[in-house]
């Protein structure tokens, strides 16, 4: 079935929006759309300039909560999220944050956890260095292996069909001086993440080519990678939008318990 003549599909009422307290003061958005009673959790990270709200991320948030409770949030640096983004540095605090606020308040006893290009760096980073969390799978769609590696590739004939116009205005707080400070590699992380990791890729993605999710898959210890042969060069959320049927699969390998 096509993304067009997939039923579209909404989380039943509003969600509660919540804020977490990271490191140095910084207020972290989330959103929970809670499933009473259930011991599984969901936490998604979105990438780079992607807000909590953005349709495909509710789209994803609507169907996970048929198996349990699911947080949205918002990086730092995006949408309502206090501080700067600094691309895979101190974001695992936050997620870190997320993850236990959204503990407290559902009595979940693991949260798998889905991050979606540099999304997915910050997820497998807060993984890595929060091992005391009850994480129980990651899903990484485009990630980011090495920030320094990125060689984005995009045609200008088809670039509408890739970036969000909707976008240009929540432009998102970053510093600027990002190339010079350290940053965390995921490629070098995910050697440390001890639970099931799934990992989706498109060839010949346009930003993110999928020599980075081939890295992750070979360092990490129990991981599987689908690399999807599709056109259109497709990068993070736009797989779910635009093909689908190829990455329906890898959902429902993450969703079997």
């Amino acid at each position: 079935m096509s993304s067009r003549a997939r039923k579209q599909t909404r989380p039943t009422g509003e969600p509660r929006k919540l804020l977490a307290a990271s490191e140095a003061g910084i207020e972290i958005a989330w959103d929970l759309y809670l499933k009473e009673g259930s011991p599984r959790a969901f936490l998604i990270v979105p990438g780079f300039w992607r807000h909590r709200r953005h349709p495909a991320i509710v789209e994803l948030a609507a169907r996970l909560r048929d198996h349990g409770s699911v947080a949205v949030m918002d990086i730092r640096g995006h949408g309502e999220s206090g501080g700067r983004f600094g691309f895979n540095r101190d974001e695992h605090l936050d997620v870190a944050a997320v993850a236990s606020a959204m503990l407290s308040l559902t009595g979940a006893a693991r949260i798998d956890m889905i991050g979606f290009s540099m999304g997915g760096s910050i997820a497998t980073t807060a993984a890595a260095r929060h091992p005391e969390l009850p994480w129980g799978k990651l899903l990484l769609i485009s990630p980011v292996g090495n920030l320094g590696r990125l060689r984005p590739r995009l045609n200008p004939l088809t670039a509408h069909r890739h970036l969000a116009a909707g976008q240009i205005l929540r432009t998102p707080r970053f510093d600027w001086g990002f190339w010079f400070h350290s940053k965390i590699r995921a490629e070098d992380e995910i050697a440390k993440v001890k639970v099931p990791v799934t990992i989706v890729h498109v060839r010949r993605d346009w930003l993110v080519d999928d020599s980075h999710g081939a890295r992750l898959h070979e360092r990490c210890g129990n991981s599987r990678l689908h690399l999807l042969e599709v056109p259109g060069r497709w990068h993070a959320d736009r797989i779910l939008t635009e093909v689908p049927d190829a990455i329906e699969p890898a959902i429902r390998e993450f969703l079997e318990s």
